[in-house]
Order: C-alpha cells, then structure tokens, then sequence
C-alpha cells in the first residue's frame, strides 16, 4: 500500500516507484533451508532497476527476469 501512496506522490516527478517480494532468501535471517539464493533475489532487483517497469509494479519471483 505504501508503493501505491508513493506512486500518487511522485507521479508528477517522473519517479518509477516498484516493490519486490524477494520470498525466503539465505540469509543470517533466512537461514540455509530458504527457498532462494541472495544472488536470485539480486537478480530480481537489477531486473527492476533495468527495465522500463510501470509504476507501481509489485514483483513478485515468478513474474520477474530471475529465471525461475
């Protein structure tokens, strides 16, 4: 909700404003028995970071460039 707030705030300074669900990644928090690699979860954000994506995009691991 708060992506969607942020879209409607910045809209009118060209902002793209996108927010990732990276799943259960390995890490300290995550621990080894997490469905995901850290790396994954870094190719999802540079996925986001690199294409022309609406704003207000919430992503998801399925729907993203991770190859999975």
């Amino acid at each position: 909700m708060y992506a969607k707030l942020l879209v409607k705030r910045l809209e009118s300074k060209s902002i793209t404003v996108s927010s990732l669900d990276p799943v259960w990644a390995q890490t300290d928090m995550g621990g080894r028995a997490a469905l995901r690699l850290p790396k994954e979860v870094t190719t999802d954000i540079l996925y986001l970071l690199n294409n022309d994506v609406k704003s207000g995009y919430f992503g998801i691991e399925e729907k993203l460039g991770s190859g999975r």
